[in-house]
């Protein structure tokens, strides 16, 4: 699956998947970012839950990524794992940088 992906969306995926995602909770253990707190909302997040499904800066996305998937989104993995949601979830992570 992930090798018909093209590069770009395949990093995404793999870097969303190990939790290694250039969110300020994994940057700050790097010290590559000042602050644990969400850049959109500025509150401690829960990382790819948060970002995906809570952030209040990201509402818009969030609201266009669950009419196009026609659903709820519930699981993490199943976002992470179902083919006709990945379109949609690389269309949210380029609306909201």
């Amino acid at each position: 699956m992930i090798t018909k992906l093209p590069r770009c969306h395949a990093s995404l995926l793999i870097q969303l998947r190990t939790c290694h995602i250039p969110l300020n909770q994994y940057l700050h253990q790097f010290k590559r970012a000042e602050s644990l707190l969400c850049k959109g909302c500025e509150q401690v997040n829960k990382m790819i839950k948060h970002y995906l499904q809570e952030c209040p800066a990201y509402e818009e996305q969030h609201t266009k990524f669950r009419r196009a998937v026609h659903q709820e989104i519930k699981s993490i993995t199943k976002v992470l794992s179902d083919l006709k949601m990945l379109p949609h979830l690389f269309e949210f992570i380029t609306g909201t940088q």
